[in-house]
């Protein structure tokens, strides 16, 4: 009995200190008012609010349920920063709030040509290794210097018939919950006092 509260609790506490949210909206491209341009690609323009969360700086192609073999590496969505293979030097950016000093891991994957990743126009330099279907897995950790910051994915050059992204993942580094320690303790120091009783 005792064992079972202690794991409990351990459970508890590494569940509430380890879980984390996605502070991106919209991050594998799957909600918006999509329409069928060729083979399910939109072209979205900048001004354009059909997809949901972004902001369009310049020409992108959004993907669902595509025609062409092509697909996202997280469900059927998936945004090409070439834009129909044109070399569109496409951009998305996303507004966020952020809280100063706190880390935070920024994940993503990617197919095709580079792409430049920057929050508030300095650039991030993620690490990437393969993914899943054709996808390479890029990986990042920052700290927030400023509250209010732009996450801003941009075809790094052109020349790339495809630079796809998809799976845009953000998460703050993980806090114990008061509550949860208070109940780790309190199951530790039970057990103790009853093995000692």
């Amino acid at each position: 009995m005792n064992r079972h509260l202690s794991l409990t609790a351990l459970g508890l506490f590494l569940m509430s200190s380890s879980a984390s949210a996605n502070l991106i909206a919209n991050g594998s491209f799957e909600s918006g008012a999509h329409v069928n341009d060729s083979c399910n690609y939109m072209a979205v323009n900048p001004g354009s609010t059909a997809l949901d969360g972004w902001d369009i700086g310049a020409q992108v192609a959004w993907g669902l349920d595509v025609c062409d073999g092509n697909g996202g590496s997280d469900g059927a969505g998936f945004v090409d920063l070439s834009s129909f293979g044109a070399n569109s030097l496409g951009e998305i950016s996303q507004a966020l709030m952020l809280d100063i000093g706190t880390e935070y891991t920024l994940s993503f994957d990617s197919q095709g040509g580079a792409i430049d990743v920057t929050l508030n126009g300095d650039e991030l330099v993620p690490t990437g290794a393969p993914g899943a279907g054709g996808y390479m897995t890029f990986t990042v950790i920052f700290t927030a210097l400023e509250t209010a910051s732009v996450l801003s994915f941009a075809n790094a050059a052109p020349g790339n018939p495809i630079v796809f992204l998809d799976n845009v993942i953000l998460t703050a580094a993980p806090v114990p919950v008061p509550g949860a320690l208070a109940l780790f303790a309190s199951a530790i120091g039970f057990t103790a006092f009853r093995r000692k009783a």
